[in-house]
């Protein structure tokens, strides 16, 4: 998955996607990396990294995408 370059979804951006925070974590649920994605706007601007912590669990009730995390770690830096 690519770094997400709009994790809050700005209206600014036209090419934003919704609930881009949603995904960038679940994606996280689907491989043992970590994650960082940054905010569209440039003042403020902002890094976000996901970090799967000891003991992270995925929960799914389709057995595919991940709907609920436990145990990830969300940092919101100034850029």
């Amino acid at each position: 998955m690519p770094v997400d370059d709009d994790v809050f979804y700005s209206t600014d951006n036209p090419a934003g996607v919704p609930y881009s925070f949603l995904g960038t974590a679940t994606a996280l649920a689907s491989t043992r990396d970590q994650r960082t994605a940054t905010t569209y706007e440039r003042s403020p601007r902002f890094t976000v990294t996901f970090t799967r912590r000891p003991g992270f669990t995925a929960w799914t009730s389709d057995g595919t995408i991940a709907q609920t995390l436990v145990g990830l770690r969300v940092d919101i830096a100034p850029r």
